[in-house]
């Protein structure tokens, strides 16, 4: 839906993990941001500039400034993984979050 909605204006539209732990029963967490496959054949010939969306509530020890989602795609600069990124903000930061809560949770109750 994401891609519908960004047309030309992204190359792709992936979903991934920051981490995952080991073994197959964690599988679903694949991939991960930095072992997606960011070759020439993927990113048209360019290095990709990357749009995070952070699907956190709030900052701390993975998301925010100094997180390990910023340690991570910082690294991926320095490899040469990628130009660059931007970050969404936190889901947590969205003034309509906490009225969808309210209603989905009321709606089981």
């Amino acid at each position: 839906q994401l891609k519908n909605l960004l047309g030309n204006r992204v190359r792709q539209v992936v979903a991934c993990s920051m981490e995952r732990r080991e073994g197959d029963a964690y599988a679903f967490n694949d991939p991960l941001l930095e072992t997606l496959d960011y070759s020439a054949d993927c990113t048209g010939g360019s290095v990709p500039v990357l749009l995070i969306a952070l699907f956190f509530l709030l900052p701390g020890r993975h998301a925010g400034r100094g997180g390990d989602v910023e340690a991570i795609l910082d690294q991926m600069i320095v490899s040469g993984k990628i130009g660059g990124y931007y970050n969404t903000d936190l889901i947590g930061s969205h003034p309509k979050l906490y009225s969808i809560l309210s209603d989905r949770l009321a709606s089981v109750l």
